[in-house]
Parts: structure tokens; sequence; C-alpha cells
């Protein structure tokens, strides 16, 4: 974990929030992906050993980025609720994964690889697609200080000055 959290500041400061969060998810897949490959390096490391052991770096990254981005999305009078459903849904992801691992007795284990592997990839187009980086911007203190709340304050009746 010394590893990731050395490797997460290190791309947090040079390529920002987002990015990070995507490489991330990206090297976990990919990682997992090739894990899938039936290669010996030597009598005793398979390639799946080795991939596997490097995604594990990146999950660590993953949880750290997670919980910084998370911090810095949500405004401070709804941070603490957020950060508690982020745990809540951490705790439900520590508890399936031992389960998936149970898997190997029944399926081929390139199907728990590609379980993993594709789980990290769809968060990597969910954070491209659905997240903006926050490298830079002010932490919102209330909800009114999210960007896109414009749009509904011109919209509210209240706020309406016409007769």
């Amino acid at each position: 974990e010394v590893v990731a959290c050395t490797l997460c500041f290190t791309l947090i400061s040079t390529a920002g929030r987002k990015k990070t969060q995507m490489t991330a998810f990206l090297g976990v897949g990919v990682c997992f992906g090739i894990a899938m490959i039936d290669v010996s390096l030597s009598s005793t490391w398979k390639l799946q050993q080795v991939a596997c052991l490097i995604a594990i770096v990146f999950i660590g990254t993953e949880f750290v980025t997670v919980y910084l981005y998370t911090a810095e999305l949500s405004p401070t009078s709804h941070r603490g609720m957020i950060m508690s459903l982020c745990s809540g849904a951490a705790r439900i992801g520590s508890f399936l994964g031992p389960y998936l691992s149970l898997l190997y007795d029944f399926l081929d284990r390139r199907v728990v690889l590609g379980i993993f592997g594709g789980m990290g990839l769809l968060a990597a187009t969910g954070t491209w697609f659905f997240l903006e980086d926050s490298t830079g911007v002010e932490i919102p203190e209330i909800p009114a200080d999210l960007q896109g709340t414009k749009r509904l304050e011109e919209d509210d009746p209240e706020n309406d000055e016409s007769p």
C-alpha cells in the first residue's frame, strides 16, 4: 500500500484527480485482462500472479483516489452522508470480492478475472463521462455552489421577479 499511496499522490499532483482515477481503473482492467493469458514466466511465477500483484497497486491507488475525489466533489453540508455512502459501498465490495473468488472452483478463472477487469473498465468509462475534474476548483460549501445549479435557480419561480 505504500507503493499505491506514493503512486497516487504523484499522479494526483502531476495529472489531476480525474486522470489519476481513470488511470487506476484502466490499470486494474488491463492487469486483470493480462492475467487471463496462460504464460509461465519461470518455474515458480506465472503471468497471472505478476499481473494480479500489479493490479493490487492500482486497486490501492484507486481507494485513495476515490475517497479524496468524493470528498472534493461533494458540498461540505452533505459530505458526511456522502462519505458514509462511499464507505458502505466499499464495504459491500469488500464482502463480495472473496465470494467472487470462490467462483474459481466452479468456473474458469478467466470468468472471474473478466468480471474484475470489466468492472474496472466500466468504472473508468463512468469516470470519463460523468465526473468533472476537481483540480484547482474551489470545494463547494453548500449544494448551490455546485456547477449546474444556476440553471435551476433561474427556473425557480420563487426567484422570479416578473409581475
